[in-house]
C-alpha cells in the first residue's frame, strides 16, 4: 500500500476530528448537512472515486442516519445528522475494504471532509505488515481479517512531517497496538517512529465498539474516539500535532 501520507495533504485529511470538524454553519429541524469526497489512496496520486456508498452511522449503536453516494467528482452529501451526536461515516465499494472515520459530535454543518478508501489487495498488504501474517491467506473474506476490527493511524505535525516518539494507548485494553519502526516492520512497542511506505501505528481488536485512543509525547496529549467494526478498517491522519 502507498504511503499515505502522499495523499493526505490535499486538504490534511480529516484532521482528526477530536471532538467535532467542519465549517461554522446553522442547524435545522431537518437535521445537519456533510459534504466531502472520497479517494482511493491506493493510487498516486489519490484519486477521486464514484459510485462509493457513503453511510453516516450512529457511533452507539452502528444504526444509519443517513446515507448517498459519490458522484463522478467523488463528492457525497450527507443530510439530516443530528447535532451534538456521536457518529461517524463508513465509505464501502465493491472490491474495497469498508474504511470508517473517526467519531465527530457536531453542532454545526460540515464541509470539505476528505474520506479515504483502499481496495482490499492493498489493505491486505498493510494489515499483513501490522501483524506480521505470513500471508497465505488470500482474501479478505477470510475470518483472519473479517473476524478482526483494524484501524491505523499517521501523526504529523504543521509542516506535514511524521511525529516520531509518540506513544498511543487504547481503552479498553483489548485492543492490540503495532508501531512501524521505520523500515515497515511493526512491533508491539513504540513510540512512533517516522516511516517509509505504511502508515505509522496500526492494529486490531477481536471485539468491536467505541475505543477511546490516547497519544502522548513528551510536550502534549491528544485524545480521540475510534469505531472499530469487524472487517472494517478505521483510519485517522492526526494533523497537525
Amino acid at each position: 500500500m502507498k504511503k499515505l501520507k502522499d495523499f493526505l495533504f490535499i486538504a490534511a485529511m480529516v484532521t482528526v476530528l477530536l471532538t467535532g470538524c467542519g465549517k461554522s454553519g446553522t442547524t435545522s429541524s431537518s437535521g445537519l448537512t456533510i459534504t466531502g469526497s472520497v479517494y482511493d489512496i491506493s493510487k498516486s496520486p489519490s484519486t477521486a472515486l464514484s459510485g462509493v456508498t457513503v453511510t453516516l452511522r450512529k457511533a452507539a449503536d452502528n444504526s444509519v442516519l443517513s446515507t448517498s453516494m459519490t458522484g463522478g467528482d467523488g463528492s457525497f452529501t450527507l443530510t439530516d445528522a443530528p447535532p451534538l451526536t456521536d457518529m461517524y461515516i463508513n465509505v464501502s465499494a465493491p472490491g474495497y475494504v469498508g474504511f470508517n472515520a473517526a467519531i465527530m459530535n457536531t453542532a454545526t454543518d460540515v464541509g470539505g471532509m476528505l474520506l479515504s478508501i483502499a481496495p482490499r489487495a492493498n489493505v491486505l498488504y498493510m494489515v499483513n505488515l501490522i501483524t506480521g501474517n505470513s500471508g497465505t491467506t488470500a482474501t479478505w473474506s477470510d475470518p483472519f481479517y473479517t473476524a478482526k476490527s483494524w484501524f491505523s493511524m499517521d501523526i504529523y505535525n504543521a509542516a506535514q512531517s511524521e511525529v516520531s516518539g509518540v506513544t498511543v494507548t487504547a481503552s479498553p485494553a483489548s485492543c492490540n497496538i503495532f508501531y512501524n519502526n521505520g523500515s515497515n516492520a511493526f512491533f508491539p512497542t513504540g513510540p512512533t517512529t517516522a516511516t517509509v511506505a505504511a502508515v505509522m501505528v496500526g492494529g486490531y481488536s477481536t471485539s468491536s465498539g467505541i475505543y477511546d485512543f490516547t497519544l502522548t509525547d513528551t510536550s502534549k496529549t491528544r485524545s480521540l474516539k475510534l469505531p472499530l467494526i469487524p472487517g472494517e478498517m478505521t483510519y485517522v491522519s492526526v494533523y497537525p500535532w
